[in-house]
């Protein structure tokens, strides 16, 4: 099982291994003074023959400590605050292991992803410690506790969402992963902390604490009847257009209609998913291409999770083909999937 905060991946649970040495660094003439990060200590780091430091480091925070001990002491989940939503991460994992409600429904996206982008991960956001801890506490069966629910095809994997080991350590399991059996379940809790930039002033930090893991599938719910929305921002790109992108206005227009189908459902855009909504106005106001995103919200009026399918333009031939895929999968299932 492996975590990461911000950029910087680290494997969780290894106790030994985790020793560096780091070259002094200074400032002008005199080198800066490294010291011991645990509270009750302070102690200078220890240098070696060749003037490294030798440090210890906390594999959530990557806090600098003289020893062991220290860093043993520090991380006690009372005092590291991302240890304790490191925990938190494994928690979430543990219970949809066991919980059969979430990992059936689960398990429906994960089909549903897989027929619509192929191979990928199921990516269970929380933003913030409180909401994975109330998904804990009450479950599925409080759409607002569930977390943002996405389908991330392997291909759109990127390292810098969660660092380049455990990036290589998913796209492995996304690699090795039986579709007919399992699925690979990411969870990533949102933390927020303020901070001081080198220049003195304050700043709002968001790293993203990531674990992954295999689960295995469970059988669609009876009463299953996943609706999918595909949304593309831009009309159709068609064969006369010389793969030039539309025009400004028409791209903000497909903005409008994309808020306005999801506000019909009670899905708040940019509010629920700034990430996604952050990459749609890069599209419309400098025409920047993204790849598709395969999100599953809740629908307001129905109570029930729906795929939603958004990209920047689809051209007709890559409807025809989901389209296709969907007639062929969906003649037992019965799904209902709208453009």
């Amino acid at each position: 099982m492996f975590a990461t905060v911000g950029a910087c991946p680290v494997a969780v649970g290894g106790g030994g291994g985790d020793k560096a040495e780091a070259a002094a660094p200074a400032t002008g003439s005199s080198p800066a003074l490294l010291r011991c990060q645990w509270n009750d200590c302070h102690k200078p780091l220890p240098k070696t023959g060749v003037g490294k430091i030798r440090v210890h480091t906390c594999p959530t925070c990557y806090g600098y400590f003289c020893s062991r001990a220290c860093r043993n002491r520090h991380r006690d989940a009372k005092r590291c605050a991302l240890t304790r939503i490191s925990n938190l991460c494994q928690e979430v994992l543990q219970k949809i292991r066991h919980d059969q409600v979430s990992r059936q429904h689960l398990s429906v996206c994960a089909q549903r992803g897989l027929l619509s982008r192929g191979r990928g991960v199921i990516r269970l956001v929380f933003q913030g410690a409180q909401r994975a801890a109330q998904f804990l506490e009450r479950g599925w069966c409080v759409a607002g506790e569930r977390g943002q629910m996405f389908y991330v095809a392997r291909d759109d994997l990127q390292p810098h969402d969660m660092g380049a080991r455990v990036y290589s350590r998913v796209r492995s399991l996304c690699d090795e992963y039986d579709p007919e059996r399992k699925f690979v379940l990411l969870v990533a809790v949102c933390v927020t902390q303020e901070v001081v930039t080198p220049a003195g002033a304050g700043a709002i930090s968001r790293e993203m604490v990531v674990k992954a893991v295999k689960l295995r599938l469970s059988g669609p719910l009876p009463e299953d009847d996943v609706q999918t929305l595909i949304l593309p921002v831009a009309s159709p790109v068609t064969a006369g257009s010389n793969g030039l992108l539309p025009p400004q206005k028409q791209r903000l227009q497909g903005l409008r209609h994309v808020v306005r189908q999801l506000e019909m459902r009670g899905v708040d855009l940019s509010g629920g998913y700034p990430e996604l909504y952050a990459k749609i106005r890069a599209f419309v106001d400098a025409g920047e291409l993204f790849s598709p995103v395969c999100m599953f919200p809740t629908d307001a009026r129905t109570g029930q999770v729906f795929m939603c399918v958004v990209l920047p333009l689809a051209d007709q031939e890559l409807l025809d083909r989901m389209a296709g895929t969907r007639s062929a999968a969906s003649v037992k299932a019965k799904k209902r999937w709208m453009f």
